[in-house]
């Protein structure tokens, strides 16, 4: 009975080991579902950095052709200074066409009312008078050059803030990937992890389980077929075990309580005959008795009723 109870404790760590490890299996296979989850994560993320790289290019390449443009274009302080210089001449000959009328009263010699000079060039030679149309010429390429050099730079502006945004979006991806990485390579580490406690529990419990059934077949046990009903079927063998201990040693009570009850009244005989105590039996029939077991006598060593047997043979 103690080494099948023995048996029968090892067997339930057994079962027990069992539930553990289709636990693990169980997380295992949930860290399965992370890493694959993880992986699907850090293809997105990589294909989103791909993607914001990819938008990164137009606005540089904008912007260096902006850029270029720009060079070629004469400096914004050039054409400023171009632009005064033919504003104030058409201004000027703007004056000189409105004072036509005060030049048919100019004398030579005489100095002028408005300068005081006394040579008047425009007003002995009306021919050669200046026109402004070269100048307003001028001055509307001028203004376009400046006008086309404000478009430019307004354009350079906006590329610098779209590349600006697409870095931002590079730069958001570049963490995302680097954050789903780091979140891949832990559910690998995890789920490695959760294999390997899996791997040594279920190897533990066969090293276990086979020692313990070499066991029991060296101990002529027959198993049963599913392991989940070996410890039943030990501990049925434990109760009957302790059965027939408690049958056996009741049985014994009782013999010894027939043997004892049997030799007091020889006592008590002996006494009355002057203490002689009673001769013990000789003779065939004394060596039958004495050969007899308790089950084969006349006392039932397993229920202590008496049964009437017959004499075993003689021994020549």
């Amino acid at each position: 009975p103690e080494k099948a109870a023995e048996w029968a404790e090892t067997l339930r760590h057994l079962v027990e080991r069992r539930t553990v490890a289709v636990a693990l299996n169980r997380d295992r296979d949930l860290a399965e579902k992370k890493v694959a989850a993880a992986e699907k994560a850090l293809t997105a993320a990589e294909t989103a950095l791909t993607v914001a790289t990819e938008n990164c290019k137009a606005p540089a390449d904008a912007m260096a052709d902006i850029q270029s443009r720009i060079a070629q274009q004469e400096s914004r302080q050039s054409l400023m200074n171009t632009q005064n210089i033919l504003v104030r001449n058409i201004r000027t000959f703007r004056a000189i066409t409105d004072l036509a009328e005060e030049r048919t009263r100019l004398r030579k010699g005489k100095s002028c009312p408005l300068c005081g000079a006394t040579d008047h060039p425009y007003a002995d030679h009306p021919n050669v008078i200046p026109t402004m149309d070269q100048n307003e010429k001028e001055l509307a390429e001028v203004s376009a050059k400046l006008e086309a050099l404000n478009t430019l730079e307004q354009q350079l502006r906006e590329a610098e803030t779209a590349k600006f945004a697409a870095d931002a979006e590079r730069e958001k991806a570049a963490a995302a990937k680097e954050i789903a990485l780091s979140a891949r390579d832990h559910a690998l580490a995890e789920r490695d992890e959760k294999r390997r406690l899996f791997e040594d529990e279920v190897r533990a419990g066969k090293e276990q389980w086979n020692e313990l059934k070499n066991t029991l077949h060296a101990a002529g046990f027959d198993l049963p077929e599913k392991a989940e009903s070996l410890p039943d079927a030990i501990t049925e063998r434990i109760g009957r075990y302790r059965t027939a201990e408690k049958v056996c040693r009741t049985s014994a009570e009782n013999w010894q309580n027939f043997r004892r009850n049997k030799a007091l009244p020889n006592r008590k005989n002996g006494e009355s005959h002057n203490g002689s105590q009673k001769r013990k039996p000789s003779g065939p029939d004394s060596r039958r008795n004495r050969n007899a077991s308790p089950q084969n006598g006349s006392l039932c060593w397993a229920t202590g009723i008496r049964t009437q047997n017959r004499a075993a043979p003689m021994q020549n």
